[in-house]
C-alpha cells in the first residue's frame, strides 16, 4: 500500500495559523469564564489558571500538530518554572499571531522587580481557583506553605485517613544498608547524635574500620558509614558488633544511579564533613573524630532513604548549596540535565511540608499540579521580585479578567514573553507543512 502525502502551503497555512489562534483564544476564555471541566472519578473539577497546561492540553487537539506541539513545547517549560506564567504567555501569542506588533517592545514593560508579602502572592493565587475540590483543601495547602518555609518543599500524598499536614525536616538521600542489615527489626533506624562518615568507595579491609569502632565504643556513639561498598568480612563486622550491643555503626550503601551521582558531595555539605578519599587524602583509619560534628539521621529501609536532620549548624550550608544548583538550573539548556538538578534541589529541602488528601489516584495528579502552582508562585517570587503585568496589558490592549495574574515573578515573566515571541516568529516562518499518511 502506498502512502499519501499531504502537502500544506499558501492559504492553507493561514487558514491553519487562524485556526490556532481561534483555539487559543478559545481556551483562554473558557478558563476565565470557569466553563471547561475534567470529570475525575464521578466528581467534577472545574479547570483554573493553575491547572492550565491541562487546558491546553485539550483545547488545542484540533490545531495542527507543527504548531501544537510547538506551543506545548514552551507550555510546559514555563509550567516547569511557575504555571502561572501560561496566561501571560498565551495572551501574547494570540495577539502576536494576528497582528504586526514587534514583540521585542514588549520586553521593555517589564518593570524592576520588587520585594512583596507573601499574602499578596497567596492571594494572586487564589484568585485564580475557583474550583470547590481545591477550594476546600485551601487551608491544608496555605498551612503546609506557612510550615515549608522559604527554603522548604510541599508535596500531596493519597492518603486513606483524614485531611491532614505533615512536617519531615531534613534532607534525604538514596542508601541501601548492606544486605547483612536488611531484615524487619531495622526497617526504621533513628540515630539522635552520631557520626557520619563519607567514603567516595568501597571499604575492603576491617583495618579500616577498626579506629571508628574504637572511638564509637568508648563513647557509646552510634555511627553511619556512607561508601559504595563493603565487603562480607567488614559488613559481618559491624552485625556482630551491633547484634551483641557493643556499638551500633550502620553500613549504607550509595545508590550510584544517574539522578544520585552528586550524592557524596550533597552529603558531605549537609553533614559538615569531608568525603574519605584519594582525591582528599583522607584516610579512615586517620580521622580526627574529635573534629567531626555530630548529626541526627533516620534510616527507612522500605524507601532505601537516609534523612539528615536540619539545625542551625547545617543549615547555612544547605542554604548555599540550594542558591548553587539553583543558578546551574537556571543555566543548564538540557531538560535530562535539569530534571536532575531539580531532584537534587528536592531532596536538600530543610523541611518538606506533606499534605495528605483523602483523594482518588486519578485526582492526585490535579491536586498537585494546584499545590504545586502556589508554592512555585512563592517560591519565584521569594527569589526574583515581582512585577506588574499591567504595562504589558495595557501595550497590547488586553484587559484581562478578575481570574487572570496580574503580578508575575520577573524571571518568569521575561520566559513568558521571549517563548511567545520566539514561537509566533516560528510560527510565521514555516512556508509548508508536509503531512504524511
Amino acid at each position: 500500500m502506498s502512502a499519501k502525502n499531504d502537502v500544506i502551503c499558501r492559504d492553507e497555512i493561514e487558514k491553519c495559523k487562524n485556526s490556532l489562534r481561534k483555539d487559543i483564544s478559545l481556551a483562554v476564555q473558557e478558563v476565565d469564564s470557569l466553563s471547561s471541566s475534567l470529570l475525575l472519578d464521578d466528581c467534577l473539577h472545574t479547570i483554573g489558571w493553575s491547572d492550565s497546561f491541562r487546558a491546553l492540553l485539550i483545547g488545542l487537539k484540533k490545531s495542527e500538530p507543527a504548531y501544537r506541539n510547538l506551543i506545548l513545547n514552551s507550555a510546559n517549560h514555563i509550567n516547569s518554572n511557575c504555571s502561572m506564567g501560561i496566561p501571560l504567555y498565551l495572551v501574547l501569542v494570540e495577539h502576536l499571531l494576528k497582528s504586526e506588533y514587534d514583540g521585542e517592545r514588549l520586553l521593555e514593560d517589564i518593570q524592576q522587580p520588587k520585594r512583596t508579602k507573601s499574602a499578596t502572592i497567596i492571594s494572586e493565587w487564589q484568585k485564580t481557583v475557583h474550583d470547590e475540590y481545591t477550594i476546600k483543601n485551601k487551608d491544608l495547602f496555605l498551612s503546609a506553605v506557612n510550615q515549608a518555609g522559604s527554603l522548604g518543599s510541599v508535596v500531596v500524598e493519597k492518603t486513606s485517613a483524614i485531611n491532614r499536614v505533615e512536617v519531615d525536616c531534613g534532607s534525604k538521600f538514596s542508601c541501601t544498608a548492606h544486605s547483612f542489615f536488611d531484615d524487619e527489626s531495622l526497617d526504621i533506624i533513628e540515630f539522635d547524635k552520631c557520626l557520619i562518615a563519607v567514603v567516595d568507595g568501597a571499604i575492603i579491609e576491617v583495618s579500616e574500620i577498626h579506629h571508628l569502632l574504637t572511638y564509637a565504643y568508648e563513647r557509646s556513639m552510634p555511627a553511619v558509614i556512607v561508601a559504595s561498598n563493603y565487603s562480607d568480612d567488614v559488613a559481618n563486622t559491624l552485625r556482630v558488633n551491633w547484634e551483641k550491643g557493643l556499638v551500633k555503626v550502620l553500613p549504607l550503601i550509595l545508590n550510584r544511579d544517574l539522578d544520585n551521582i552528586n550524592q557524596v558531595k550533597d552529603i558531605c555539605e549537609v553533614a559538615c564533613t569531608v568525603p574519605i578519599s584519594k582525591d582528599t587524602g583522607l584516610l579512615l583509619s586517620a580521622m580526627d573524630f574529635d573534629e567531626q560534628p555530630l548529626n541526627s539521621v533516620v534510616y527507612i529501609r522500605r524507601k532505601s532513604e537516609i534523612s539528615i536532620k536540619t539545625t542551625k549548624r547545617n543549615f547555612d550550608a544547605i542554604r548555599v548549596l540550594q542558591k548553587e544548583i539553583q543558578e546551574s538550573l537556571e543555566k543548564e539548556k538540557v531538560d535530562d540535565i535539569k530534571k536532575i538538578l531539580r531532584k537534587r534541589l528536592s531532596r536538600l529541602s530543610t523541611r518538606k511540608a506533606i499534605v495528605k488528601i483523602n483523594c482518588s489516584q486519578t485526582e492526585l495528579g490535579i491536586l498537585q499540579d494546584r499545590a504545586g502552582s502556589l508554592f512555585q508562585l512563592l517560591s519565584c517570587a521569594g527569589r526574583e521580585g515581582v512585577v506588574s503585568l499591567d504595562p504589558i496589558y495595557e501595550r497590547i490592549g488586553y484587559s484581562p479578567s478578575r481570574y487572570m495574574p496580574r503580578i508575575l515573578p520577573r524571571r518568569v515573566t521575561e520566559i513568558s514573553i521571549r517563548r511567545a515571541i520566539s514561537d509566533v516568529r516560528a510560527i510565521n516562518k514555516i512556508m509548508a507543512i508536509i503531512k504524511l499518511d
